[in-house]
């Protein structure tokens, strides 16, 4: 971050910065270093994964749309042509974010064995792999969890940690 801000600063003697996008993916950078175990700390990482922090937000927002919440509590009417398109965009932004959380798994169990051999999961999807591959219950899908409950589990996370960021200060 301040690296970010030297750069902008340069060799001008005054400039005027608008901090929040900064500290904004800051934020969201945090959130992926627990859930994940790393941020995006080169400028071209951090434009794309502002673009996703991004998609999360407009998320956020299109979720307590009353169109949304219509199209989603009674199905038939997601296909009126005054709910279709915003609902169609709905869908487009949750699955992007789907996406980018099952890539984000799939790459972790690429590396299980590894993860395991440490025996000291670094972030949360880590720890969850590493429960399940140990044959607990309660994480392989024997009793509470599914095979997708991972997926959902992360999904549900950001949503939760972007909703705070939204409510107490949407820094």
């Amino acid at each position: 971050m301040f690296d970010e801000l030297n750069e902008m600063i340069g060799t001008k003697k005054s400039i005027t910065i608008e901090p929040s996008s900064i500290f904004e993916v800051t934020v969201a950078n945090i959130i992926n270093q627990l859930l994940f175990g790393y941020g995006y700390h080169q400028k071209e990482e951090k434009e794309k994964f502002s673009k996703m922090k991004d998609i999360v937000a407009k998320y956020m927002r299109m979720a307590v749309w009353p169109t949304i919440n219509l199209g989603l509590s009674f199905t038939p009417l997601q296909y009126f042509p005054f709910i279709k398109p915003k609902y169609d965009d709905f869908l487009k932004t949750h699955n992007a974010i789907f996406n980018y959380c099952n890539e984000q798994i799939k790459m972790h169990q690429k590396n299980l064995s590894e993860i395991m051999s440490k025996n000291e999961p670094q972030d949360y999807v880590e720890a969850y792999l590493c429960e399940a591959a140990k044959g607990n219950e309660q994480f392989t899908g024997k009793k509470l969890f599914g095979d997708d409950w991972l997926l959902y589990s992360v999904f549900a996370k950001i949503m939760f940690l972007e909703q705070q960021k939204f409510i107490f200060g949407n820094t």
